[in-house]
């Protein structure tokens, strides 16, 4: 009977040879080794044409020329990045919770009237993309963003674990067109933007008084070298070039302190899902002496 940490090891040489033999790769098993022979598309990926792997670090030893291949190693985590560059987009049906209709919206129009009424079932299609955000070069961990955007305009920030939300939906066909996705996910780009550019201008207002002590440190040590010039040089065309060095030289280490505080913010996707969320959706016509409009309004069955 297999012990527990050789049927881990087993576990993780068979998820290798599937991932590897997903993307077109030769495997051959020798001994402790896996030997991997990579096509030509993801040599650049991985920096190499071929891989010999063990799956216990034990194995090293033996075979020193090897890479390990376990959670946390570099193929690993080449491994990871590729799966997430090259995911295939999912879609999420969110299933009913609330089946009842909600009672009639109460509304109050001034200088107009309801002129129709229609409620029916629906479904509102959008995505739910994640985002994250990794400030550098300060010590401000990485925030993540979810953000929920729907077709008819309406975009949501999820406050709540987005594994929670997705683990309750049920898989289904995709229904958006590239066109409808890529509209969907500029919208939520935007919107992240706008968010991200809040938190950096924070981080940037923390961070520019460690700037300010930083340039005032170097402001007095070139002020104390000009005065010490000054005492110490007595022609005047040396002065002059002794001066116009010194300041250069201070207004180079200036902006190098400047550039040095300044907050740099990379955005990664780290996760884009597409999502039918199921509503009730109430259409009123409303319409006064001169125009006329029409009002949605949607109650959400998923979360009530």
């Amino acid at each position: 009977m297999q012990s527990r940490a050789e049927r881990g090891k087993e576990q993780m040489r068979e998820l290798c040879k599937k991932f590897f033999n997903s993307i077109g790769a030769q495997c051959h098993d020798d001994g402790a080794l896996l030997r991997v022979s990579l096509p030509a598309s993801v040599t650049s990926h991985f920096d190499a044409d071929e891989l010999d792997l063990v799956f216990e670090p034990t194995d090293l030893m033996d075979h020193p020329n090897a890479e390990l291949f376990a959670p946390g190693s570099r193929i690993f985590d080449l491994a990871l990045k590729w799966l997430r560059e090259h995911a295939r987009l999912t879609a999420i049906e969110m299933p009913v919770r609330y089946n009842k209709h909600p009672s009639a919206i109460a509304l109050t129009f001034h200088g107009c009237r309801i002129v129709e009424q229609r409620r029916r079932k629906a479904h509102l299609r959008g995505i739910l993309c994640s985002f994250k955000a990794s400030y550098m070069p300060m010590n401000k961990p990485a925030t993540v963003h979810h953000v929920l955007v729907f077709e008819n305009g309406f975009v949501r920030d999820m406050h709540i674990p987005v594994d929670e939300l997705l683990i309750n939906g049920s898989s289904t066909r995709r229904r958006l067109s590239k066109r409808s996705l890529q509209q969907l996910f500029n919208r939520a780009r935007l919107h992240v933007e706008r968010l991200i550019a809040l938190e950096a201008e924070q981080a940037q207002d923390e961070f520019d008084s460690d700037a300010r002590y930083e340039m005032q440190r170097i402001v007095n040590y070139y002020d104390q070298l000009l005065g010490e010039m000054a005492l110490r040089v007595r022609n005047h065309q040396q002065f002059a070039a002794e001066f116009e060095s010194i300041q250069r030289e201070r207004d180079d280490k200036l902006s190098e302190e400047l550039e040095r505080h300044r907050v740099r913010v990379v955005v990664q996707l780290i996760g884009i899902v597409e999502i039918h969320l199921p509503v009730v959706e109430n259409l009123f016509r409303i319409a006064s002496r001169d125009a006329q409009a029409d009002v949605r309004s949607y109650f959400d069955l998923f979360e009530g």
